[in-house]
């Protein structure tokens, strides 16, 4: 399945994620992560953070690219899972005072 993103594509992505949750698992990648169980999504999201860090050390931008999408895709899997929404990380992020935020910004 190809689709196209547009400039919100967290939120596309993260919607997309929450609907194929809802499907049969046996038809979708997606629900097996979200509904099976929490050590599956968060061995896939170690996986695919080590993959970005491999290939960010290669100085391969076309990987990084790549492993980076994995990455976000298992990440709003797990969160899914745990029923965490980008609103929440939205919040957390908007709550953090600015000497904080410059730190990891």
């Amino acid at each position: 399945m190809n689709k196209e993103f547009g400039d919100n594509f967290l939120k596309e992505l993260a919607l997309l994620v929450e609907n194929k949750a809802s499907e049969n698992e046996h038809d979708s990648y997606t629900a097996q992560l979200v509904n099976g169980k929490l050590t599956r999504v968060t061995q896939k999201v170690g996986e695919e953070a080590t993959e970005v860090i491999i290939a960010a050390l290669a100085e391969d931008k076309s990987s990084l690219i790549s492993e980076s999408c994995d990455l976000i895709y298992h990440l709003l899997c797990l969160l899914k899972a745990k029923n965490v929404t980008l609103e929440d990380l939205r919040l957390e992020m908007s709550s953090r005072n600015h000497s904080n935020l410059d730190k990891i910004l």
